[in-house]
């Protein structure tokens, strides 16, 4: 009985670990379904990045930045040679500012977006002189040379744009003049009441409010018209294609480890199957050694209790002839044939069971891979419907 109860004891074991490998299985398998879609979306996204990055490097896109003055100006042999070595080309070619703040400087040089660096004024009005022969198109000019204004006095401390942004040297007094008195304002809600009357003040999101009591929002166009703006969108678009990628890498690392933990789990999986097959036969051999071994007992009890009665009843009556001890050995010995052949036929069926159980131990496996096989069914199952409902969407 004890053997039994242990045998069982070990099948609820394997049991357990069995159903608890296969939840955990099924648990990853779900994970890396999620894992798939997010790669997928990420993908997407970076082919986007990447189509737009393409159309802003185009050089049918480039060709439009600026006006068509500014185009022409870049590109006249003539007016560069009524003043060799003087123009420097776009404004916006020499300039860089932090990615927080360049909407901001877009919205503060609004007018001078797609400008042209002349190296100083005399040849800046030597430019519009032959401009104005030519009349192809309205061209902003910078000259290098040009003084200072004096800077503003804001309502209170602030900070100033020119301090975010970047340029060579020998355009810094340049960019010192266009943006000497703009200052940035965190909001719309922070800007000063009432604003200087010098100073400008910008946002982050593009918002723009002068001392003179003109005021504009600035907003980048899907598709940038002028070089500073087609710039920063190159630059926000590759920040932008970057951390997707990083996201993308880290979802593959993840990939690759869950599905190692995968097939770590199939062959746990395997193992507890093999070991809950192992733990059945034995249970199933010892409860029926125990009823055959319970069924012999039973057989002899009876027969020792006939014997023990037909000795002590012949003891009592004094009749211990030979006859009657011949008959009592030869009863006996029918005893011991009985025993012996129901020793063969218990070995027999033990072997008849045995191959019974063997077969009983491949269909549980062959059900087990059929679950495990339906349950993957269902999650793909699960997964195409949702893609179904998100497209219909």
């Amino acid at each position: 009985v004890r053997r039994v109860e242990s045998a069982r004891e070990m099948l609820a074991a394997c049991e357990k670990a069995l159903h608890a490998a296969i939840e955990r299985k099924t648990g990853k398998e779900s994970h890396m379904a999620d894992l798939r879609q997010r790669s997928a979306d990420l993908q997407s996204q970076a082919a986007g990045k990447r189509t737009q990055i393409e159309m802003l490097s185009a050089p049918d896109e480039s060709s439009g930045d600026g006006s068509d003055g500014s185009k022409c100006l870049l590109n006249d042999t003539e007016a560069q040679a009524a003043v060799p070595g003087k123009i420097m080309g776009a404004l916006a070619a020499h300039l860089d500012v932090a990615p927080s703040y360049r909407l901001a400087l877009e919205a503060a040089l609004r007018s001078w977006l797609d400008a042209v660096l002349v190296a100083d004024v005399e040849s800046a009005l030597s430019i519009l002189h032959l401009l104005e022969m030519k009349k192809k198109g309205a061209v902003r000019i910078v000259a290098l040379d040009a003084p200072s204004p004096r800077p503003a006095t804001p309502a209170e401390s602030g900070k100033k744009l020119l301090d975010y942004v970047q340029c060579d040297e020998s355009i810094r007094p340049v960019i010192s003049r266009l943006l000497a008195n703009v200052w940035i304002a965190d909001s719309t809600d922070s800007i000063p009441r009432p604003i200087p009357q010098d100073a400008v003040y910008v946002t982050p999101n593009g918002s723009v409010a002068r001392g003179d009591g003109c005021l504009e929002f600035w907003m980048r166009g899907t598709r940038p018209s002028n070089p500073l703006s087609r710039k920063h969108a190159l630059l926000d678009a590759g920040g932008t294609l970057e951390a997707i990628e990083g996201q993308a890498r880290h979802c593959a690392e993840a990939m690759t480890a869950l599905s190692g933990e995968i097939q770590g789990l199939e062959t746990a999986i395997a193992k507890a199957q093999s070991d809950w097959n192992a733990a059945s036969r034995s249970l199933a051999q010892k409860e029926g050694e125990n009823q055959v071994i319970s069924l012999e007992a039973g057989e002899a009890r009876e027969r020792l209790d006939t014997v023990s009665w037909e000795l002590d009843n012949l003891n009592s009556q004094g009749r211990s002839g030979d006859a009657e001890k011949e008959t009592i050995a030869k009863r006996m010995v029918e005893v011991r044939d009985r025993r012996e052949k129901a020793t063969a036929d218990m070995a027999s069926q033990s072997r008849d069971l045995q191959a019974l159980e063997g077969r009983h131990s491949e269909l549980q496996i062959e059900v087990t891979q059929y679950k495990i096989e339906f349950a993957g069914l269902t999650q793909k199952l699960e997964h195409l419907s949702g893609q179904h409902d998100t497209l219909k969407a």
